[in-house]
């Protein structure tokens, strides 16, 4: 069975027992993110901050997707 890619990302990220996404599920993406960006090599070494950085963005994460949700 062949997906668009929307269909295909929603079905990667969620968890297998429901049909929505909820914030949970962004947090693997956000923190891999976090770890491999070249832009926020400068979080590698303080774990801290990678968990703060991590809040912060998650708040506009929340405001776009409950915006387009």
């Amino acid at each position: 069975m062949l997906m668009d890619i929307a269909t295909h990302i929603f079905t990667i990220l969620k968890q297998p027992d429901r049909k929505y996404l909820t914030q949970e599920d962004f947090k693997p993406l956000l923190r891999e993110l976090l770890s491999s960006h070249p832009g926020l090599e400068f979080l590698q070494n303080t774990p801290e901050f990678q968990d703060r950085y991590g809040e912060l963005t998650s708040v506009f994460d929340d405001q776009w997707f409950y915006s387009y949700s």
